[in-house]
């Protein structure tokens, strides 16, 4: 089960999700007129997860190893799009 919370001005509520195997991809939009948001994310620490962001414009900010840490930071406006 994975798990991740946006900050509360985001208004909405947490998004939980599960991914079965481990070619399984969840994706999340988040749109945003603050910045920076945070997103926390929280799952079994038996995975390895990875997430890709894309911005707005499609660009990609990077893919991050959530072993390394469970929060990622979108420093931005507009809609980014997370997958995991």
């Amino acid at each position: 089960m994975i798990h991740t919370c946006l900050p509360s001005y985001i208004n909405a509520d947490p998004i939980m999700g599960q991914i079965g195997t481990e070619k399984q991809v969840d994706k999340i939009v988040v749109d945003t007129d603050e910045s920076p948001v945070y997103t926390v994310f929280y799952w079994d620490e038996e995975m390895q997860l990875w997430v890709r962001v894309r911005g707005q414009s499609g660009d990609q900010p990077g893919e991050f190893d959530l072993g390394s840490g469970n929060e990622i930071t979108l420093g931005g406006i507009g809609r980014f799009t997370l997958k995991v």
